[in-house]
């Protein structure tokens, strides 16, 4: 009965799934969209066809009269294990174990030689379905109408064989479909947003014109809603910026330098609220984007370094790792399209060179090796810079870049700000 009400179930939503995905999947096949939770009509339809199934061969098993045991014997002295019930769960948790320690050898590959994660997790997921699905049948036809249903015995299930037989086709499943099917996707894929940013590149994408206003801020009015009251924090700020020039926003503390900074990157936290304004970057006005939009902007497009470093570092990695990170995850499109000029050099090499070059320009050279534990503040402060100047950023805000650096360090600090602007990027502080 559970499993007919599960299998009932899963069809009777169908139609209002189909519903759901039709009105906010928009420009792309609803059989392959999987944008909103995961999950495909494909994979849907997949679901409700073996849920029938598994329906249907409960269904005989009463129907016909073949004995089961007991998955939980109920008497503990005289346990009536079921072999046939127990072949799913061992086959399941075999496969469990099988995908874990794949995911741990994978680990231990240089980075160079590392697949992608989203082919080793489809890879995975593939081998660990047929492998189940052949074990699964086979328990079904031999074990179960076979040997109970006719009285033939061809072999007797062990779970022995189970290990070894599971495991041979999962990792077969697990290396043909990487290599025939999602590592030649995933390359496809690549080669495909080499094509499109090689496009915008020719399109002209990339403007630049030194007196227009990248950044327009009109009465911008942001509250803090307390027990005690509402705090003002914000009130009615306005300015403009032009590309590559450098802005200051000077004050006592507590005026409201870096509240105006968070609201225009939309980091207010409750019960912090943006009341009214305007916060236009190129154009468009970013407090009418939503939080998903928005992330499309911040960090990429515009980013900031707060007073305290570790507050946005991991203490543990090394400095260039960290570095490295930043490239592999927000411009990949241009790492694809340096490996393709080098005859296929791996991006995880080239993300690591320019890292390294990051941190030469900065004077970090030494310390790329370093955990950010070991390093002072200052350096510290100056990873974070290395950090975000490897988005590419149009508009970069220093939190008081040099509270807490000692005089040496402040001149130092002064010619990274020098120099970032020489290179055009808009600085506020």
């Amino acid at each position: 009965s559970i499993y007919f009400t599960f299998a009932l179930m899963t069809t009777v939503t169908f139609p209002f799934y189909k519903i759901f995905l039709n009105r906010f999947v928009k420009g792309e096949s609803l059989l392959s969209s999987s944008k909103l939770i995961g999950i495909s009509l494909k994979r849907y339809l997949f679901l409700i066809i073996i849920s029938w199934i598994v329906v249907v061969i409960f269904l005989s098993i009463d129907f016909l009269g073949i004995p089961l045991g007991d998955l939980i014997p109920k008497d503990p002295l005289s346990p009536n294990f079921d072999v046939f019930l127990l072949g799913f769960e061992w086959a399941f948790l075999a496969l469990m174990i099988y995908a874990i320690l794949t995911k741990l050898v994978i680990m231990f590959f240089p980075l160079d030689k590392r697949p992608p994660k989203e082919v080793v997790d489809s890879s995975l997921l593939f081998g660990a379905l047929v492998a189940f699905g052949i074990w699964s049948i086979q328990l079904i036809v031999v074990e179960l109408y076979l040997s109970r249903l006719f009285g033939v015995t061809l072999y007797q299930q062990d779970i022995r064989i189970l290990i070894i037989v599971v495991a041979i086709i999962y990792i077969a499943g697990f290396l043909v479909s990487m290599k025939y099917k999602f590592l030649p996707k995933a390359i496809e894929a690549d080669k495909k947003l080499i094509q499109e940013k090689m496009q915008s590149m020719e399109d002209g994408a990339i403007r630049i014109k030194d007196d227009d206003v990248i950044l327009n801020v009109e009465n911008l009015v942001t509250y803090f809603y307390t027990e005690e009251g509402v705090v003002h924090a914000v009130e009615g700020v306005s300015f403009k910026i032009y590309e590559g020039k450098v802005l200051g926003l000077v004050g006592e503390t507590g005026c409201g330098k870096s509240v105006t900074a968070l609201s225009i990157l939309q980091l207010i936290q409750t019960p912090g609220k943006i009341v009214s304004g305007s916060v236009k970057f190129e154009g468009e006005d970013l407090l009418e984007k939503s939080k998903s939009e928005i992330l499309t902007y911040r960090g990429a497009k515009i980013t900031m370094i707060f007073q305290d470093p570790l507050n946005s570092l991991n203490p543990v990695f090394t400095a260039g790792k960290q570095i490295s990170e930043v490239y592999l995850l927000h411009k990949k499109k241009e790492l694809l399209i340096e490996a393709y000029s080098r005859d296929g050099e791996s991006i995880y090499s080239i993300a690591r060179e320019w890292s390294e070059q990051l941190l030469k320009d900065l004077s970090l050279w030494e310390k790329k090796d370093s955990a950010l534990m070991t390093l002072s503040g200052g350096m510290k402060r100056r990873v974070l810079i290395s950090k975000a100047l490897s988005h590419e950023p149009a508009i970069l805000f220093l939190d008081e870049p040099t509270a807490g650096v000692d005089v040496n360090l402040r001149k130092d600090m002064w010619n990274i700000v020098k120099r970032l602007r020489e290179s055009g990027v808009t600085i506020i502080l």
